[in-house]
């Protein structure tokens, strides 16, 4: 992936988040999907998981919920109010 792809996989990644909440929270392999139909970008799911401990760093709304066994996490940005 070249330096740009991950700039921008990084921002969409945040994007997607910023359109979540609680009860519409997001799995990777969703963001998987909405990075490859809509920047044609496949990321492996280990750097997805690097983004996502990134945006945990600077957003502090950001949210996850443990998958159940055989389940994947999920994530969210909580709103406020």
């Amino acid at each position: 992936m070249v330096n740009g792809e991950y700039k921008i996989k990084v921002l969409a990644v945040y994007k997607y988040l910023l359109e979540t909440d609680r009860d519409h929270s997001l799995t990777v392999p969703e963001i998987t999907d909405k990075l490859e139909r809509e920047y044609n970008i496949s990321p492996d799911r280990q750097t997805l998981y690097s983004d996502l401990a990134a945006i945990e760093i600077i957003d502090p709304r950001f949210r996850k919920k443990r998958g159940v066994t055989g389940r994947f996490n999920s994530y969210w940005i909580e709103k406020e109010g």
